[in-house]
């Protein structure tokens, strides 16, 4: 039986609730040592910096979390020297002074990561610069892997070891900085290919597995998961569950095979707090090995293991044979109608259906109408399996056709591909006729879109070639009108499901798709607005750049980073708003979490674009210094 998110929810507001009660004034978070592994008899209470760091990366801010985030930043950027490396122990701490350990690389790169989720403005170019400076002093090899210890090259071989762990948590951060490291990533290969994962700072094999699962992206991941899946744990504790859990989602588990661990969780907390247990291993001069933790860390991983088993459901439109049955008779289906073509045209449409299959590996454009069917919650009728093939088979002959009559649109059609476009919007014309019978008005819908295609296409060739030209794009309105026919497939299970065009779900929907279709063209053209300048094509982007007031004084490059992505952004933010209002008024009768992937996906890497847009410049600039 599914867990209940509404308990899940529950839990993880009590967990926060008791993070903030054991959180300090200071913001940070008290562990405990103990020789005595995992009973924490005759613990030792003290202040590591460490476990403050890692508690934040677990959390996700919201109103519930944001003072609670905020106090422990400003703990975090206390403990930062002027050179950007932390340390283990909190600054000033008694332990600090007794038991001085250097600097450290995991301490650093997870402190960096905290501070990229919460506070991403704090690392600049010039902070950036310094942490890349110290891998290169602490690097083995140039691009890694990377020594644990800030100390020199002479200093007994204590400070000179290579760790799994640490050099996972570099990786970790620096993905979020859009950087790979191929050294890290075969270092990292090794040790899962021999199914090693120990490090002599971390209790038992999970810490490690937990770290490379956060950053790993590699070849090796049937195996990481498998050997996750195969793990054992004599005495199973929440601290074990929570690490096992996030690592497996992370390496592309099935959350439903994971019902069992969640209500194990669930179970074992005692109003928001999951107890303490070992976790980092620390070895001090006079004391020996110890074994440190806190009640706190092992409940921030149990709420982050929650969170991310909620979001792993809601984001999952699950694989099913149902499914995989219609993709195949979808592509089935179109194969034959292309096999029945005469030669040479049989040869280039297969040709081109084949390419289009291979760049849909997710099968986004075959199963769009499936996912539809798949998001309503209340159809008015039952919409029939055929005809989500019928209309699945057809958004495959329209991208087609599309894709071919967009390259003519732009000079750079193949004459040997339009007949393959012609025979395709043929036969999408064909099954609209066949829907009418079932589907009434769809025909009439159908024939409206494309004319409003078309009349956007000719608008388009009319006013927006040739470097002088200036073409009011207004709203945007064009940009929907020439992508309108996407949002055919999707009205048609709509219509299907008893909301015809005469309803106001109809016209929500359209207007969702509609400024999707607008915020995603714009975020399509900001990447691509030097290739369509040297072709002489007004895209709006293009546009705003050739007739901005500082087109005579700045370089284009340096204008488009300086000025226009920022009004590219914004307008991208203002459709993707205006789709989720329109989203968000029909989730009476869909699921609207499908829709609202699409746009949470374009909003993330137009902020993107813009919270990084002078770094790389920024970044060489001071780095050369």
């Amino acid at each position: 039986m599914a867990v209940k998110s509404l308990a899940i929810q529950t839990v993880i507001k009590r967990g926060i609730d008791s993070l903030k009660k054991h959180q300090e004034q200071d913001g940070s978070y008290v562990s405990f040592s103990t020789p005595q592994s995992p009973t924490f008899q005759n613990a030792v209470s003290f202040r590591s910096a460490f476990s403050t760091y890692l508690i934040l990366q677990c959390l996700e801010k919201n109103t519930d979390t944001h003072q609670l985030i905020e106090k422990s930043i400003q703990f975090l950027l206390h403990q930062k020297t002027s050179a950007w490396t932390f340390n283990y122990w909190g600054k000033n701490t008694p332990e600090m002074k007794k038991y001085p350990f250097p600097d450290d690389l995991d301490d650093i790169f997870c402190a960096l990561a905290a501070l990229k989720k919460h506070s991403p403005e704090a690392i600049s170019p010039k902070v950036l610069a310094k942490v890349v400076q110290l891998l290169t002093e602490q690097e083995v090899k140039v691009g890694g892997p990377y020594k644990t210890w800030v100390a020199p090259h002479s200093t007994d071989k204590t400070w000179q070891d290579i760790d799994t762990a640490v050099n996972a948590n570099i990786a970790f951060f620096l993905a979020g900085e859009g950087i790979t490291l191929p050294r890290v990533v075969r270092f990292i290969d090794s040790f899962i290919t021999k199914g090693v994962f120990d490090s002599p700072y971390y209790y038992g094999e999970m810490p490690v597995l937990y770290f490379i699962s956060r950053c790993y992206n590699g070849k090796k991941m049937n195996i990481l998961n498998t050997y996750l899946k195969n793990m054992k744990q004599e005495q199973r504790d929440p601290l074990f569950t929570a690490l096992r859990i996030t690592a497996l989602l992370k390496t592309g588990e099935d959350p439903s095979q994971l019902e069992s661990d969640i209500e194990y969780l669930l179970l074992t907390d005692k109003n928001g707090d999951w107890g303490v247990y070992p976790f980092v291993v620390e070895v001090l001069p006079g004391k020996g090995k110890l074994y440190s933790g806190s009640s706190a860390l092992t409940t921030a991983f149990c709420i982050e293991a929650l969170g991310n088993y909620l979001e792993a459901t809601k984001r999952k439109i699950i694989l099913n044979t149902d499914k995989e049955n219609i993709h195949e008779t979808i592509v089935r289906t179109t194969q034959e109608l292309f096999s029945s073509l005469d030669e040479p045209l049989k040869t280039h449409a297969l040709q081109l259906f084949n390419k289009i299959l291979k760049e849909d590996s997710r099968h986004i454009i075959a199963l769009l109408p499936y996912f539809v069917r798949k998001s309503l919650i209340h159809p008015k009728k039952p919409v029939h399996t055929d005809l989500v093939i019928q209309l699945g088979v057809a958004n495959v002959l329209g991208w087609l056709a599309y894709t071919i009559y967009d390259d003519f649109l732009d000079e750079e059609g193949d004459p040997k591909t339009l007949s393959v476009a012609n025979m395709a919007l043929r036969t999408i014309a064909t099954i609209a006729s066949e829907m009418e019978k079932t589907v009434p008005g769809y025909a009439s819908v159908f024939h409206t879109i494309m004319n409003i295609v078309d009349t956007a296409n000719i608008w388009e060739v009319s006013n927006c070639r040739g470097r002088e030209a200036n073409p009011c794009w207004g709203e945007y309105e064009k940009l929907a009108d020439r992508s309108y026919g996407h949002a055919l497939g999707p009205l048609g299970i709509l219509m299907a499901a008893g909301y015809d065009q005469t309803s106001d779900y109809f016209q929500q929907f359209s207007t969702f798709f509609r400024h999707y279709l607008i915020a995603k063209q714009l975020h399509d053209d900001a990447h691509d607005w030097e290739a369509d300048l040297q072709q002489e094509h007004s895209t709006p982007v293009v546009t705003l750049l050739l007739h901005h007031p500082c087109t005579d004084t700045k370089p284009l490059s340096e204008l488009f980073w300086t000025e226009v992505i920022d009004e590219v952004v914004l307008k991208i933010m203002h459709h993707t708003k205006q789709a989720r209002q329109a989203i968000t008024q029909m989730s009476q009768i869909l699921n609207t979490d499908l829709y609202e992937a699409l746009l949470t996906a374009l909003e993330v890497s137009a902020q993107k674009a813009l919270s990084e847009r002078q770094k790389t410049i920024d970044f060489v600039q001071a780095f050369s210094k």
